[in-house]
């Protein structure tokens, strides 16, 4: 029969003998002893709530990182999350910067036909010219009707005589007319 590592791989199982040793030489104990809060990571914890291959608190894989020890699965992840993800964000950045890389696509020439480009591909057009979003909102503005009477039917409420709510500061003297600003007409005389 083949012999089956304890923690699922043969090289995990000498990570967590190895710690083990060297917890017992230094005096710490008989279980491996997490390297990011100095804590034992005991068997009971390890097989409830797993544990994860640490990379040394002092270089991370990320930078180049080879010495690997033994570590709880909360504090890894946290380790991770507040320490060396912000870490890794802020060196990427500085080295983008420093190479002259910026903007989304983060390239000196932007890529054909992508979205930095000024040109679009598509299944059935091809290569095309990319529009820009006022020659979309130009468009957009074509196709439009003129006026807002269009939509409201006239500028009034037929029934009442008065301006309808929608059209603000302008009012029609008849249908089919061109709109005059209210401010051009004349006072109504009282009746």
């Amino acid at each position: 029969m083949p012999y089956k590592p304890m923690w699922g791989s043969h090289r995990r199982e000498r990570i967590w003998l190895r710690e083990k040793l060297f917890a017992q030489l230094n005096g710490l104990g008989e279980h491996p002893i997490c390297n990011l809060c100095d804590e034992p990571v005991t068997l009971e914890q390890a097989r409830r709530d797993g544990w994860h291959e640490s990379h040394d608190a002092g270089r991370a894989k990320t930078f180049g990182g080879k010495d690997v020890g033994v570590a709880h699965c909360a504090c890894n992840l946290k380790h991770g999350r507040e320490v060396v993800t912000p870490m890794a964000a802020k060196a990427n950045a500085q080295r983008d910067k420093h190479q002259g890389r910026k903007g989304p696509g983060r390239g000196r020439h932007p890529m054909r036909a992508g979205r930095r480009s000024i040109e679009t591909k598509t299944f059935k057009r091809g290569l095309q010219r990319r529009t820009t979003l006022s020659e979309k909102l130009a468009a957009m503005r074509a196709k439009r009707p003129v006026g807002i009477q269009h939509f409201c039917g006239g500028s009034s409420d037929r029934a009442s005589g008065r301006p309808h709510p929608l059209v603000g500061d302008i009012q029609t003297e008849g249908a089919g007319q061109t709109p005059v600003p209210r401010s051009t007409l004349q006072p109504e005389a009282p009746q």
